[in-house]
């Protein structure tokens, strides 16, 4: 859907127009859907916040087990930025804004605070990212109250 509306739409291009780039870009959003989504999302935060906002108990051996997966994937998605501003090449692309809400929540919970600090070149571009009227504009309501 994302390649769709930014095909169609005007405004600038968030895919490179090299063949090369957009397989990077393509690259990037297959493993955050496959991979980066399951251990940080599924694993983490929706243990870790949802489950208690609807009255139950987080597994913490689910946590536990998903940390060093997620320690994994930060290590290299931190090694892709540290040449550059954005994931692929020097252009905010479909794959930062992908990354840019798994990051937010992964932020914002006690496990990915204890490893935020290990990752410099991460930290550096989410705050880019967290600058940009459009990170604002489309908080989620349940994260602004917290």
């Amino acid at each position: 859907i994302c390649r769709y509306i930014d095909a169609a739409f005007p405004g600038p291009a968030l895919q490179p127009a090299d063949l090369k780039g957009r397989a990077r870009v393509d690259q990037w959003l297959s493993a955050l859907s496959d991979y980066c989504y399951q251990s940080m999302i599924r694993d983490v935060v929706l243990p870790r916040v949802v489950v208690p906002m609807r009255g139950g108990k987080t597994d913490e051996a689910q946590v536990a087990a998903a940390v060093p997966k997620v320690e994994r994937q930060l290590t290299i998605i931190d090694g892709a930025l540290r040449d550059g501003p954005f994931l692929v090449g020097d252009k905010l692309t479909l794959a930062d804004l992908m990354l840019v809400p798994l990051m937010f929540y992964i932020k914002s919970i006690p496990e990915g605070t204890a490893l935020w600090p290990k990752f410099p070149a991460l930290g550096r571009w989410f705050d880019a990212m967290a600058g940009r009227p459009s990170f604002a504009a489309t908080m989620p309501d349940f994260a602004q109250a917290a």
